[in-house]
Order: C-alpha cells, then structure tokens, then sequence
C-alpha cells in the first residue's frame, strides 16, 4: 500500500518535471513554434493532473473535476469558440461536485466499506461542510473512521477523548477549496496516505517521551485534497 502510494508520487514528481522542463524551454524560444500552444497552457496541466488523479482507486470524482476544469480552459483554443460561451457552461462542474456528494453517501462501489449497520454515530463519522464549517468532540470506545467532505468550509475534529477499535480504520477525506483538522491521541498509530493536488496535509503531531503507539489498532487516513489543506494533531 505504501509502495504503491509511493510510486504515484515519483510517477507525478516525473510529469511536472517533464512538463515545466518543457515550458521553460518553449519560454526561452528552445521549442519549435509549431507545437501548439495549448500543449503548454494551464489546461494541459488540470487535465494531467486529473489523469493522474484517476488512478485513485477509492475515489475518481477529484480526477474527473480536473479534466472538466482542463477541457473548459482548451475548449476554445482548440475549435475557436469564445471563451465566454464556453464557460457559460462552467456551472457542470458543480453538477459534478454534487454528484460526488451523492456517491458518498452510499451509492456506489465505496458503499459498503463505509456502511455503519448499527447506526452508532460516535463510532463512525460522515461530515460534510460547504461554504461554512463546524467543530466536533467525538466520544468513543470503538471509532472505527468515517469520511470528512470539505467544500469552501472546514472541519475540525477532536478524537482526544475516543479509543480506536480493533484492526485498520478508515478516515476519507475529499476537500476542495477547503480545509480538514483531526486531532487524535499521542498514542494513536496513524498513517497518513491522503494525496494532495496543489495542496497539502500536514502531520503536526508532538512526539510524546515514553508513549508506544499499539500497532494493532491503526488509524489510515485517505482521500484527496485538491486547492486545499489538512493538519493532523496531537495533544
């Protein structure tokens, strides 16, 4: 698992090394003028992003959304049409947004990995926040994860008085525009395996003298945060 996390890494360090090798050579006049120009725009590199995005298995939406937002920016360059009409149609992307909302919630291949059959509310998150945000205590013997949806908004959840159940747990992350806090015991085993596109997650954790984590109880953190941020803590 984190090898292959790993490798997408190096596979995407390659891409935007290649591609800005590419656009500064075009910029110093290295390139012949006819290759076209939206081979080297902002568009290209949406849409290269989101193809790498794609290969997330657990989640395509954030993939899907770059190459819309990609093909929008190409669209007039490629068949002369105005800009402005083109992006008459810009609001596709929110369809798509909400979309996503729907197939989080339970429709869909994820679906029963993320189920909660008993309906225990503390042992299982499933929190979304657009264009606000909110904060969370949660109080747990047997915290088994969830999925946090962050759209222009945040989150900020306090795990400090819960206790991890037996074998892995997932927390989901999808942020876009917007920002997501865990704040977890010291001795927690976490792992944090979320994939940044033009953002990032943070492990702010304080090192603790003297505290082991328990490596049979293990707390992964997936998921995508595009245009956005995430901080993982420890008190």
């Amino acid at each position: 698992m984190k090898t292959a996390l790993n490798d997408r890494r190096i596979l995407l360090g390659v891409v935007f090394v290649v591609f800005g090798g590419f656009l500064l050579l075009r910029n110093l006049g290295f390139i012949p003028f006819f290759f076209p120009n939206y081979l080297f725009s902002w568009g290209s590199v949406f849409i290269l992003v989101g193809l790498f995005a794609l290969g997330n298995r657990d989640n395509k939406t954030p993939g899907i959304i770059l190459i819309s937002i990609g093909v929008f920016n190409l669209l007039p360059k490629l068949f002369n049409v105005s800009s402005d009409r083109v992006w008459d149609f810009w609001p596709l992307i929110l369809v798509a947004i909400g979309v996503s909302f729907i197939l989080r919630r339970g429709i869909g291949q994820d679906a029963g990995r993320y189920h909660d059959p008993q309906g225990l509310s503390m042992d299982y998150l499933d929190e979304t926040a657009v264009l606000g945000g909110g904060k969370r205590a949660i109080l747990s013997t047997n915290f088994r994860g969830g999925r946090l949806t962050t759209v222009f908004g945040g989150l900020e959840i306090n795990l400090l008085n819960s206790q991890l159940s037996e074998g892995p747990n997932v927390v989901d992350l999808f942020t876009v525009f917007g920002g997501s806090t865990l704040i977890v015991p010291a001795d927690w085993n976490v792992k944090s395996e979320v994939t940044a596109i033009f953002g990032g997650f943070e492990d702010k954790r304080r090192f603790v003298a003297n505290v082991r984590p328990n490596e049979g109880k293990t707390l992964y953190i997936k998921g995508v945060v595009i245009f956005g941020g995430g901080e993982l803590k420890s008190m």
